[in-house]
């Protein structure tokens, strides 16, 4: 009884400690943001919408804990990857291929948008994506669990063809911004957008296949890129 007792008080300690460090972060940077680039200056795990159309390519630039902050030095284009979103017209042959010692991050991401368009664009069972081999390498469920999320999915697809966007929670609390499941808008030199992962792979896939705006958490803005932060965080849906 007493290390249950031990182990609730280590959570609920180590729970408010997380807590207070975002809410330190977020005030920290959203001040020193204001103060150097004015009150439109990018702010911590702000929600943006962007067209995903415009969103071809990819790049890791660390965790959500580097979400508003702004940079001057180049752009690393070289960490850079193409989101490759014609996978519409690839036949599934060339897809149930196992993952072996090569499990990257862009590969990764890929391979799940991949998979979104085989089943909901060219009619594939998830199970014949192979995507059920991939998560049981990278994920804690079982396979029953995996398949209960990807049936959720298609509820979730459902549901944004038919409402015509995405629902999202209005009012966050601050465990759903490292709990969540919206990705990272990255903004580089001349506005340019780059995908940064942290979850929303399959909401983007969802985006591009129905063509409708894909709500994510501003990530890293390049200072090139301060113009192009401000016209998209003042749309709302």
């Amino acid at each position: 009884m007493s290390d249950t007792l031990n182990n609730l008080f280590k959570y609920s300690v180590c729970k408010k400690a997380k807590k207070y460090f975002w809410l330190k972060r977020m005030i920290i940077r959203n001040t020193v943001n204001n103060i150097k680039y004015g009150c439109s200056s990018p702010n911590y795990l702000n929600r943006v919408w962007v067209d995903p159309n415009l969103c071809n390519k990819a790049i890791y630039l660390g965790e959500r804990t580097e979400s508003g902050r702004v940079i001057k030095r180049s752009w690393p284009y070289n960490k850079s990857f193409k989101i490759k979103d014609e996978f519409k017209c690839i036949k599934y042959d060339k897809l149930n291929h196992q993952f072996k010692n090569d499990i990257s991050w862009g590969k990764i991401i890929n391979y799940k948008i991949k998979a979104c368009y085989c089943h909901w664009v060219e009619g594939f069972s998830w199970e014949e994506t192979g995507i059920y081999n991939l998560m049981l390498t990278l994920s804690t469920l079982d396979l029953e669990g995996i398949k209960n999320r990807y049936n959720n999915l298609d509820h979730i697809f459902d549901q944004v063809q038919r409402e015509g966007m995405f629902r999202v929670v209005e009012k966050e609390s601050i465990e759903h911004y490292y709990k969540g499941t919206d990705g990272l808008i990255h903004i580089g030199p001349k506005g340019y957008l780059f995908y940064g992962g942290m979850g929303g792979n399959h909401r983007l896939a969802i985006a591009k296949i129905l063509n409708i705006p894909y709500p994510a958490y501003i990530g890293v803005t390049h200072l090139d890129g301060l113009n192009t932060y401000e016209q998209i965080s003042s749309v709302r849906y």
